[in-house]
């Protein structure tokens, strides 16, 4: 763990095993400052390393040929990527790919005519339905308030009441008992 031998100490004195708290301190004290040492010099080392592996430490070293081909490598890929999808977006506007597209589209319609989606009803038809249900619903909502109307002048009667809640006497009556007999 340190430099120094077991037996000695900063002064150069030897300790014996049967040796005093002071001297066994300063042994402690000393291996504490050979270990900072050993850190310093290791914290020193991690900061060089460091340093050298920064980009711009990493490109300074590169020659500048081999950094001039890379980037040419790259902007003519982006070159032929570019020109590759310029020729497909000529080629898929031309008349002849249209025609194509159609003719493939035709095929896919007679061999099965119920895959081919289904267009949206018509207006005429669209304001039949909205008509249709208007009247159901103007229909239905006058029965239900005659239904209504009949049940609910039946129920205040029975009710006697405005808070809508039975009394106990009239709750066995609706029910059919008397309460108290």
């Amino acid at each position: 763990m340190s430099t120094a031998s077991d037996d000695s100490v900063p002064d150069g004195t030897t300790l014996d095993t049967t040796a005093s708290d002071g001297q066994s301190t300063a042994r402690q004290e000393y291996e504490i400052e050979v270990i900072r040492d050993h850190l310093g010099d290791l914290l020193n080392e991690l900061g060089v390393r460091r340093d050298e592996w920064r980009p711009s430490h990493i490109l300074r070293r590169i020659p500048v040929p081999f950094l001039l081909l890379g980037l040419g490598a790259v902007g003519l890929g982006a070159g032929v990527a570019i020109w590759q999808w310029r020729i497909h977006i000529r080629q898929r506007d031309s008349w002849l790919s249209r025609a194509e597209r159609l003719s493939l589209a035709a095929r896919r319609a007679i061999k099965a005519p119920d895959d081919v989606a289904k267009t949206s009803p018509s207006v005429a038809k669209k304001i039949a339905t909205a008509v249709a249900v208007t009247a159901a619903g103007v229909v239905t909502r006058r029965l239900l308030s005659r239904y209504l109307a009949e049940f609910t002048h039946v129920h205040d009667k029975q009710r006697g009441s405005r808070s809508g809640r039975l009394s106990t006497h009239q709750n066995g009556q609706v029910l059919g008992t008397s309460i108290g007999r």
